[in-house]
């Protein structure tokens, strides 16, 4: 190539200066929401680099006219890119709050009977500690027997929201924008795509950490696409990081994955060779008895002793990473840890799984509040809560109006008891199917009873009697007027879900 043709083609690779200067700008700006300090410069490669790559080849293999001609409209893309992200990035306007850190930690796939503190086989003892240090509330019970959802209903505080399966996406405002409009620092570490910003959750937050992998850093030039769940101590790590930056009060929002399954705790937490070898011999003895028809049926149930205790060291791994974070904590923290949902353990022939089950195992979940200098040490609240009071709860500790019903309120003893609605997030193929097995679409829980509500039927429990749920019965005819209020709950019209969100989140429930 001679001088001139080399000097055209520099010139021409040096027309896309304007777009590689502001890519990484745009994608700095984009990742405001989760990206730390610390990664400023690698956030800014992520754009800057693709960039200058295809400069050089197109000054190359394309003429000067039309490099000039793309070059203006990148350049052009990425300055309303930039003014669009800057437009739409939360900032912080208030002065820091007066108040407290408030910290949510939420623990996915966590079934509140194993808590060590309420019978459970497996050692827990940061969250028995948190339970010494506050309030338990024994009988917390889930809306949604599914991530997103009842994400929602914790940030919401109510179960009339529109985010109503995985892949779905929340219109109705959180708590989080008040508790920042407070003066609130607030960050949300989450670690499953499930709860990634294409929910709407992510609105209010000054950051959010929803992007695992250096793909998910090219989503402003590949999309959203399948991503894996992350590993929980990196979920910590990174929150821990983010609230040392500053010491101005903040709401941090972490969610912990790891009892989802598959079961797969580090191999350091795995059960000893002896539990594990004891486990695999009674799945071994229980197989003979299987119905060989049914492929999904043995594969499932021919594995029982050995899922339960892989569940079980997930559990105590995921108590340890709780016991991380609480001691990083300020000690007038106001802590409350939760899960979001259960896990069916192969009862009601529903085998390590959730979603379209409604019985308490998919939905009765730990709930602790610690409130220093608030909540008495050591309680232990034996009525039914909802995960609807959590948002009050943190709005009253920022203090600001509850707006709805607060732990703080459960706690009174002249409280009324509560009645829970709980909801199949399936409702809608449920009610669209033909034929086939008739599943659960709603249920309300009192205490004492449960009531569901099918397709085309509704069951009855006495729970009293019957603590397992194994005994279903008529509505009694001096409860039949709870049933039309819940079935018009059903047939509420529900906003539809994107069959390409769902498959890109690699989530079929």
């Amino acid at each position: 190539m001679s001088r001139s043709g080399l000097g055209r083609r520099l010139a021409a690779l040096g027309l896309w200066a304007p777009a590689m200067l502001l890519a990484p700008v745009v994608v700095v700006s984009q990742d405001r929401l989760v990206g730390l300090e610390s990664e400023l410069l690698y956030t800014a490669s992520c754009g800057f680099v693709p960039l200058l790559v295809l400069g050089v080849v197109t000054s190359v293999v394309v003429p000067l006219a039309s490099v000039r001609l793309v070059s203006v409209v990148l350049s052009g893309l990425a300055t309303l890119t930039l003014l669009s992200q800057v437009a739409q990035s939360p900032t912080r306007t208030r002065s820091p709050a007066a108040g407290p850190n408030l910290v949510l930690i939420t623990l996915d796939t966590f079934r509140a009977d194993h808590l060590a503190r309420l019978g459970g086989a497996a050692p827990t003892p940061n969250l028995d500690k948190l339970c010494a240090d506050g309030a338990l509330f024994t009988q917390a019970l889930s809306p949604f027997p599914l991530t997103a959802p009842a994400h929602a209903t914790l940030l919401t505080g109510t179960v009339r929201h529109s985010l109503r399966a995985n892949g779905g996406h929340l219109s109705e405002p959180t708590v989080v924008p008040a508790l920042a409009e407070a003066g609130y620092r607030t960050g949300a570490f989450v670690s499953a795509p499930v709860l990634d910003r294409y929910t709407g959750l992510h609105r209010g937050f000054l950051h959010y950490d929803d992007r695992f992998g250096t793909r998910a850093r090219f989503e402003w030039l590949l999309g959203p696409g399948p991503v894996s769940p992350r590993a929980g101590d990196e979920t910590v790590s990174r929150a821990l990081e983010w609230l040392r930056e500053e010491s101005d009060p903040a709401f941090l929002w972490i969610h912990l994955y790891d009892p989802h399954s598959p079961y797969l705790p580090p191999r350091g937490w795995l059960p000893d060779k002896a539990a594990r070898d004891a486990a695999k011999e009674a799945d071994r003895q229980s197989r003979r008895d299987l119905d060989k028809r049914s492929f999904t049926h043995t594969l499932e149930a021919g594995f029982v002793a050995s899922q339960k205790l892989m569940y079980r060291a997930e559990i105590t791994w995921t108590d340890h990473l709780v016991g991380v974070i609480t001691a990083a904590l300020p000690p007038e923290t106001v802590l409350v840890v939760v899960g979001d949902h259960g896990e069916s353990l192969d009862e009601h022939q529903y085998a390590f799984n959730h979603g379209r089950n409604l019985f308490d195992p998919s939905l009765h979940v730990p709930l602790i509040l610690r409130w220093p200098g608030k909540v008495a040490a050591g309680i232990e609240e034996r009525r039914l809560v909802g995960l609807t009071t959590v948002a009050p709860t943190l709005r009253l500790a920022a203090g600001l109006e509850p707006e709805g019903e607060t732990l703080l309120d459960r706690l009174d003893p002249a409280a009324p008891t509560s009645q829970i609605e709980a909801f199949t997030p399936g409702m809608e193929a449920h009610r669209a199917a033909s034929g086939g097995e008739a599943g659960p679409v709603a249920a309300l829980r009192g205490e004492g009873f449960k009531l569901v509500v099918e397709r085309d039927g509704e069951s009855w429990y006495d729970l009293v009697v019957d603590p397992g749920e194994m005994l279903p019965q008529p509505v009694p005819s001096a409860q039949q007027h709870l049933v039309a209020p819940l079935r018009a709950r059903v047939d509420e019209p529900l906003p539809k879900t994107a069959p390409e969100r769902l498959l890109s989140l690699g989530y079929v429930e």
